[in-house]
């Protein structure tokens, strides 16, 4: 397995990383749950913004494996309503 941990991503916690990718001739890339957070540790208050901010760390994720929103397969989103 490869990991991906792209250092425009906020840094992983303890175990977690970002992207595990199969070997060659696979070519899956497993992204882990992203939450709305800054490199920098701050999160927005509004979903909007955390959302940008989720979809940028994907993108990321993906460039790191050389892939793009269109390499992704299936996607699942869990989203809370305070």
């Amino acid at each position: 397995m490869i990991v991906h941990n792209p250092e425009s991503v906020g840094a992983p916690i303890g175990a977690y990383v970002h992207a595990l990718e199969t070997p060659a001739n696979a070519r899956l890339l497993h992204i882990s749950g992203q939450i709305g957070m800054e490199v920098d540790g701050t999160i927005p208050a509004d979903a909007e913004s955390q959302a940008r901010i989720i979809w940028r760390n994907i993108a990321a994720i993906l460039a790191s494996a050389d892939m793009a929103s269109g390499d992704i397969v299936k996607m699942t989103a869990f989203l809370v309503d305070p």
